[in-house]
């Protein structure tokens, strides 16, 4: 399974960003580019510990389903609802943003050893690797979202 805990699949993730552009256009959902890059940022922020949200996992489906979804069902393309928390940056310098994701992907590499993992508001209690696959995945749907 890819994960960024993988260098080859850092690597790939943060080519796909490089080829990312201010003029991009949406195969589905509302956002604009821009928008989905300031998103990954939260939700790179959000693994890292450097912004704080909730300490146990919202209401929702059983434990199970959640984790079969966060491994292997594809995610919804324009139906999902996203957590405020993880929509909390706007926009900016185009390049500065594409770049603080870079920098931030490097850095989740970075702290690959690191515990605990913050709680995720969906998926609860996450392990490095576990945080690590959801976000290649989550990164993998958005990119694919914008053709990269």
């Amino acid at each position: 399974m890819k994960n960024l805990f993988n260098e080859i699949h850092l690597e790939e993730m943060k080519a796909r960003v490089e080829k990312l552009d201010s003029e991009s256009v949406a195969r589905w959902g509302k956002f604009s580019v821009q928008r989905m890059v300031c998103h990954l940022l939260d939700n790179l922020e959000y693994a890292l510990g450097i912004t704080e949200g909730k300490t146990e996992a919202a209401a929702g489906p059983p434990m199970f389903i959640r984790h079969l979804i966060r491994l292997y069902i594809p995610f919804p393309k324009g139906k999902i609802r996203t957590s405020p928390g993880m929509l909390k940056r706007q926009p900016g310098e185009w390049e500065k943003d594409k770049r603080g994701v870079i920098e931030l992907l490097d850095q989740f590499l970075e702290n690959r050893d690191k515990e605990p993992w913050p709680i995720h508001p969906f998926f609860g209690r996450l392990s490095g690797p576990a945080w690590s696959r959801l976000i290649w995945r989550h990164f993998n749907h958005h990119l694919s979202q914008f053709g990269v």
